[in-house]
């Protein structure tokens, strides 16, 4: 599948999968993998920006995939939590991180 549009403006950025787990049948009318290849460039067109978001406060309740409402600065926006981890240090403050993916405004 190409998009001639992204390619003239970006590039192009192969990612090679290969596998045995496409199957031969047809979704809505197309091979697998080429509803996959629709589906994934769908998904990585878009522009969307990540955060790392650091803070002492221990949020032990989130979780990855929890939908996210952000006040940064003067700017409010709304994201996936895709990625987290909790640290301790024994000489150092608790650190929860969270690396959220911003979110266009209808998906939410």
């Amino acid at each position: 599948m190409r998009d001639d549009n992204e390619i003239s403006k970006y590039g192009t950025a192969a990612l090679n999968v290969t596998g045995s787990y496409f199957s031969e049948f047809e979704i809505d009318g197309k091979p697998h993998y080429e509803d996959w290849v629709c589906r994934e460039l769908a998904e990585r067109i878009q522009n969307r920006r990540e955060f790392t978001i650091k803070t002492h406060k221990a949020l032990f309740n989130s979780r990855v995939r929890a939908k996210v409402k952000i006040a940064v600065s003067n700017e409010q926006f709304t994201g996936t939590i895709n990625a987290l981890s909790f640290r301790y240090k024994r000489d150092a403050a608790f650190i929860a991180s969270f690396r959220i993916t911003e979110e266009k405004s209808g998906e939410i």
